[in-house]
């Protein structure tokens, strides 16, 4: 299938286009379950996923632009895949799971280092590994990852920092240096 600009999806869905809309959540659906995978574990994320998208289409006509529109589907997701991870029977179970749902998502992967670093993501609380999945994956800057999850750009420079230092710190209670694998 051939990929169509989000703005000019938008304006077809707009104008009643259903066969736009599929494509359009077809084309978001790789980053967006990815990014619910790592709060709310990868068999969450297809029901979160699916809630996130009929929220989506409820409230379509609201939206001014595909801008919008993304940030409301990922508020949406963020928020259901928290209220998931809370829901959980214990913290410690809840973190034993995120620790087996990281290393699924790149069970094909062999590189050490990849393997290092998505161990030490998935030590991070569910909030901090939103904010993570959202600066690496999307390359979004904090302004647009405070957007797309409805909280203070200061909240999610703390929250940064917070997990970068976790982060360091768990590579290094495991001997994990920089630069080696």
């Amino acid at each position: 299938m051939q990929i169509i600009d989000d703005t000019k999806l938008f304006k077809q869905i707009k104008l009643g286009d259903t066969t736009a809309a599929s494509q359009l959540i077809e084309q978001w659906h790789p980053m967006f379950s990815g990014f619910l995978a790592r709060i709310a574990g990868i068999d969450d994320a297809a029901d979160i996923a699916q809630d996130a998208y009929l929220k989506f289409f409820e409230k379509f006509h609201t939206f001014k632009n595909v801008s919008h529109a993304r940030r409301f589907m990922y508020k949406t997701g963020y928020n259901r895949a928290i209220d998931t991870y809370r829901k959980k029977q214990n913290h410690a179970s809840a973190h034993k799971e995120i620790k087996v749902n990281a290393t699924n998502i790149n069970h094909s992967s062999s590189h050490h280092v990849k393997h290092d670093l998505h161990a030490a993501i998935a030590t991070l609380p569910p909030k901090e590994q939103a904010v993570i999945a959202l600066k690496v994956q999307h390359d979004f800057t904090a302004r647009e990852i405070a957007a797309h999850l409805g909280i203070p750009t200061g909240t999610v420079l703390y929250r940064i920092h917070k997990a970068l230092n976790r982060m360091r710190e768990f590579l290094s209670s495991h001997h994990i240096q920089e630069g080696m694998s």
